[in-house]
């Protein structure tokens, strides 16, 4: 209880606009040394659109990496990532993210701390983190609604008052535009305009599906070609994969599956129980990946892995909803606490009917029934789930290339 305590008010601290303005300015004059290179980038890059992607956690970006590498073909644009502290740019666990996305600090990635100085025209962000409000008056912000099974940037409808600071919200599909409005209804705050981009996973997923070789994917993951289960369960104490993670290992094994096991990053790297349900999540999944029939997602791209698996096993996660676009089976596990805490008016809730086993033996008839060779398995509404499908990333950059650096006419 201390240490939840603590942690809420750590981030209650570090999350105000107030808190992050006043850690920015005491880091700014800390680490001044770096001021000659903010002031050489802005130098060599006053001509261009300057347009900051928010990477503070870096999993975050992953969501919008292909809309990064779109915009970065462009040479009127200079692209760039922001980070966390300086300190924490130049630490050694940041160096294979670095290396991926040929990332070099004070080059192409910054510290929060200097977008005073960089005073981006457009500033991206795939959280409400208070970071966008220390960019100038002039900058354009812009909230990516990334996921598909909540409000797209929380499981908490609470942080919409946090949402309409942005000047724009770009949205992944119908469900979310509900859930949105209701959310806004429910606090009473007045939403920016919502852009109707799309899910940009959705993209990479039909972009993957159309050479992706299945056998020989699960070959390399030392698995036979078989019936695959993904199992992607959200993360947190109200999660249920302490409950089902056995189970779901235990029936893979008895009805002769190769089963997949994907954690959100926070199960695996968070500090507290509201985050790890107070599991050694990485010695749980030692234990189960020395399973011959047990593979642990964290070598490859999770699209290989949704594309590779015949059936999604989840309790309230967004991939969920997103493997309904391979118009494959999905089985939802019970989630009581999940909708206890966060609410029903969001679309893993709406879209979750006729589809919820409340019982290890509901879920190992499922698994039987299922026959991976007889074609798609599900036919979903998906005009309902996403907003243009496969084109999403080409929508989300004509719409920043037409906005430029101008707010709206009431921001």
């Amino acid at each position: 209880m201390i240490n939840k305590i603590s942690h809420n008010i750590f981030e209650a601290f570090f999350g105000s606009v107030r808190g992050r303005r006043a850690v920015s300015f005491l880091y700014r004059l800390l680490f001044f040394y770096e001021y000659p290179a903010i002031s050489k980038f802005c130098q060599k890059n006053s001509s261009k659109r300057i347009i900051a992607v928010n990477a503070y956690e870096t999993y975050q970006f992953h969501h919008l990496q292909p809309v990064y590498r779109s915009l970065i073909q462009d040479p009127t644009n200079s692209v760039i990532l922001i980070g966390s502290n300086p300190k924490k740019l130049k630490a050694e666990t940041n160096k294979f993210f670095f290396d991926q996305n040929h990332l070099i600090v004070n080059v192409n990635i910054f510290s929060y701390i200097w977008l005073p100085l960089l005073r981006p025209n457009i500033f991206l962000d795939t959280a409400t983190t208070p970071q966008h409000r220390l960019c100038p008056r002039k900058t354009v912000t812009m909230l990516f609604a990334h996921g598909l099974s909540s409000l797209g940037f929380s499981k908490n409808h609470a942080e919409i008052k946090d949402a309409v600071t942005y000047d724009y919200i770009i949205a992944t599909g119908p469900y979310q535009e509900k859930a949105l409005k209701l959310a806004a209804e429910k606090y009473k705050v007045r939403l920016p305009e919502i852009i109707r981009g799309g899910f940009i996973r959705g993209d990479t997923l039909a972009e993957k599906g159309r050479a992706f070789n299945r056998r020989a994917f699960l070959k390399k993951c030392g698995l036979p070609d078989r019936k695959t289960l993904l199992f992607a369960p959200t993360w947190g104490e109200f999660s249920a994969t302490a409950e089902w993670i056995d189970p779901i290992a235990e029936a893979s094994h008895e009805l002769d599956c190769n089963l997949l096991i994907k954690l959100h990053p926070l199960m695996l790297e968070g500090t507290t129980q509201w985050e790890t349900a107070g599991i050694d999540w990485k010695a749980k999944l030692a234990q189960l990946g020395s399973r011959k029939n047990i593979h642990i997602c964290n070598t490859y791209e999770l699209e290989d892995y949704m594309l590779a698996a015949d059936i999604m096993i989840t309790d309230a996660s967004s991939v969920g909803i997103e493997f309904f676009l391979l118009r494959r089976p999905v089985i939802f596990l019970p989630a009581p606490q999940y909708f206890d805490t966060f609410g029903r008016d969001k679309p893993i809730y709406w879209l979750r009917e006729g589809l919820e086993i409340s019982e290890i033996s509901g879920l190992k008839e499922k698994i039987k029934a299922i026959n991976p060779d007889s074609g798609p398995a599900a036919d979903y509404d998906l005009e309902s789930i996403i907003y243009n499908p496969g084109n999403a990333v080409a929508n989300i950059c004509s719409f920043l290339r037409n906005i430029g650096g101008q707010r709206p006419a009431d921001g």
